[in-house]
């Protein structure tokens, strides 16, 4: 039998009206103490009025990500200045869309609202300059500053953003993650003096502490863009803009005009049906260990299903000396599914997966063991039209995995186990298979 830790009951998720969904997208650097005691008032003003989305609290502030109806998202942040008079008065970026961008509610206590582990960069004591989006267009018209120095657009972002789009010949860093901007800076900085250098980011929270990095190490001239990508299209468009920005939840990728747009997608030739729409699809690329994988939600121009969402998650291959894996399931679910998550802005996948990993089941990932098994995708088990996109990788632990947290219980599957629970398509179809593969090229047999 499957071994099985137990944790906790859970919650419903409050259903959301599909109808002008808005999705909101702020943040303020401020000094916040009792960060645990704001965040549990806010999570229980979050489930009990319904909305959905992700809430970071910091010493040094706040980033949040919303969902629901424009009524609702305005009294949220009426509330959260009336609970907490330092986030009186918050602003931010919003959107439409036809259905919630989040499948849940969570709220975060972290050591920085956006990691860069460099305190000297702090906003809590000083500012950037920013400049204002309309006057960022009119110099990129241009090609310089008011002054007429040449200007220098530095994306802030991690490559898969990138990828999606970005300002037409900005310097781009090619980084995992937002704490690999140093290196990468000074790796490419050659030829950046004497140059307008504006830095941005999907809004502005990056480029925030980037540009007082820069300040910091030689640089001058350097300014923000002020709310950032999002900020840009909602108050210029996309002048100067090629591309799409990618946005850290289920629309994936946002236009000009702020609406969401297909995600393109690696394929092979391999035939498929979608389980969304019924049309033909091709398969989409995995690692190095994977066979084939089927039911991919990819059409023949690459992008994934109209008719459904896509999920994007990094998840853990987790085995013992016996080759069973590790599946988990979450509290109120029916479904076995790998450990993992979503990555936050500005996280590279093994952040990711090691901040989940803690703080799902508190166990830490040995440095150097990850291999990415390869990239997944097949329906969510609880929202109907969904897809679930994952890049799964192997990893060692450090520690015993225990619930806690969204978890309820973790269980030991072998390939010939069956668990009181069912097991998520993604993880039946697709992971497992390339998990047993991968184990056998290794002279490794599983558990029978």
């Amino acid at each position: 039998m499957p071994e099985r830790l137990l944790h906790g009951g859970s919650p419903a998720v409050p259903m959301i009206d599909s109808a002008s969904i808005s999705n909101l997208a702020a943040y303020r650097f401020v000094a916040l103490e009792q960060v645990e005691t704001l965040a549990d008032a806010v999570r229980a003003y979050g489930e009990r009025v319904g909305l959905r989305g992700t809430v970071l609290l910091a010493p040094e502030g706040i980033n949040l990500f919303l969902s629901g109806q424009r009524r609702q998202l305005d009294e949220f942040l009426d509330w959260l200045g009336d609970h907490e008079p330092l986030l009186h008065g918050m602003s931010g970026k919003w959107s439409l869309s036809d259905s919630p961008a989040f499948a849940r509610f969570k709220v975060k206590c972290k050591r920085e609202i956006i990691s860069f582990r460099d305190a000297s960069c702090s906003p809590l004591t000083r500012s950037a300059e920013a400049i204002a989006p309309k006057t960022l267009r009119d110099w990129i018209r241009r090609g310089c500053d008011d002054e007429g120095k040449p200007l220098l657009l530095l994306d802030t972002r991690n490559r898969e953003e990138v990828d999606w789009g970005t300002f037409r010949g900005a310097k781009v860093l090619d980084i995992d993650c937002f704490t690999d901007l140093p290196d990468a800076v000074a790796q490419r900085s050659a030829g950046w003096s004497g140059r307008r250098i504006v830095s941005f980011c999907t809004g502005g929270i990056r480029c925030e502490k980037a540009a007082l990095w820069l300040a910091d190490h030689g640089f001058d001239d350097v300014l923000q863009l002020q709310d950032g990508i999002l900020g840009y299209f909602e108050q210029v468009g996309g002048e100067g803009f090629d591309g799409a920005c990618f946005v850290f939840d289920e629309r994936v990728a946002l236009q000009a005009d702020l609406t969401p747009v297909s995600p393109g997608a690696g394929m092979t030739d391999e035939p498929s049906t979608c389980r969304c729409c019924a049309a033909r699809s091709t398969v989409f690329r995995a690692g190095p260990f994977h066979r084939g994988s089927r039911a991919m939600s990819v059409d023949s121009t690459g992008s994934s299903c109209a008719q459904g969402r896509l999920i994007r998650t990094v998840s853990a291959v987790i085995a013992d000396a016996e080759g069973r894996m590790l599946l988990v399931r979450k509290r109120g679910s029916d479904f076995l599914i790998q450990p993992g998550g979503k990555p936050e802005q500005g996280e590279s996948d093994l952040d990711a997966l090691s901040r989940e990993l803690e703080e799902e089941l508190g166990v830490r990932v040995v440095p150097g063991s990850a291999v990415l098994l390869g990239e997944f995708e097949d329906d969510a088990v609880h929202e109907p039209t969904t897809r679930v996109r994952t890049r799964s990788y192997i990893v060692e632990v450090a520690g015993t995995p225990c619930p806690a947290a969204e978890i309820a219980e973790c269980v030991w599957v072998g390939a010939e186990a069956r668990p009181a629970w069912r097991i998520a398509p993604l993880s039946a179809l697709h992971v497992d298979p390339a998990f047993r593969h991968w184990w056998a090229t290794l002279g490794k047999q599983p558990q029978r």
